[in-house]
């Protein structure tokens, strides 16, 4: 289960990454379209503009702290306490549940990934058409 699991991280990386250059690419025409001809901006290159959308990403998600030793004990401590209130009659029905969290994790991951490819697509469709309409 744990090879079977880590491939399908490794994919979730993957595909994570792809739509991140994918993000970067729709981001970078938008820039040449607007912000260069409006704001007299200079151009940026692929690996530039890919740069400030990670840390502007960074910066938005609050990334940039990592989590102490102390939070993570607190969050084992209440993992614990928590599986230790859950009745004996219940315990499968919890292992079951907790078994499957990996697989929701991931099926998270696909539907937030697949809204935003999805999502930029439409922004590089309305913005080439806004591009052309005034150009």
């Amino acid at each position: 289960m744990k090879k079977f699991l880590s491939k399908k991280m490794v994919a979730a990386w993957v595909i994570a990454l792809l739509v991140g250059l994918y993000s970067t690419f729709v981001a970078l025409n938008l820039w040449a379209w607007f912000a260069v001809p409006i704001l007299h901006l200079p151009n940026l290159s692929f690996l530039q503009l890919w740069g400030l959308m990670l840390l502007a990403g960074m910066l938005a998600r609050g990334n940039f702290q990592a989590v102490s030793e102390g939070d993570k004990n607190k969050w084992a401590t209440l993992g614990t306490a928590v599986e230790m209130c859950i009745p004996d009659e219940k315990q499968q029905a919890w292992k079951e549940y907790w078994d499957m969290e990996p697989m929701r994790v991931l099926m998270d991951g696909f539907s937030s990934t697949l809204g935003a490819f999805l999502s930029n697509s439409l922004v590089l469709a309305l913005g080439f058409i806004l591009h052309s309409v005034i150009s």
